[in-house]
């Protein structure tokens, strides 16, 4: 099983305003909430993978990646 999910947000924010731009910390906060954490009530997408991997007793690999970084 694959998911793929593609957050454009952060990258569509950077190109517009700058990596260091009040619009691109709040568009990683965003990105942040979104992406939860992989673990029980962890929210986002990672906690809902964490609940199915509970649930099921499956385990899954989270692979995350990005086009380009800021620092």
């Amino acid at each position: 099983n694959l998911i793929f999910s593609y957050f454009a947000g952060v990258d569509h924010v950077a190109h517009m305003y700058g990596g260091d731009s009040p619009q691109y910390a709040l568009a990683l906060q965003n990105l942040d909430a979104n992406l939860g954490r992989q673990t029980i009530g962890g929210g986002g997408l990672l906690g809902a993978v964490a609940e199915w991997e509970y649930k099921y007793s499956e385990e899954f690999t989270t692979l995350i990646v990005t086009d380009h970084g800021h620092t």
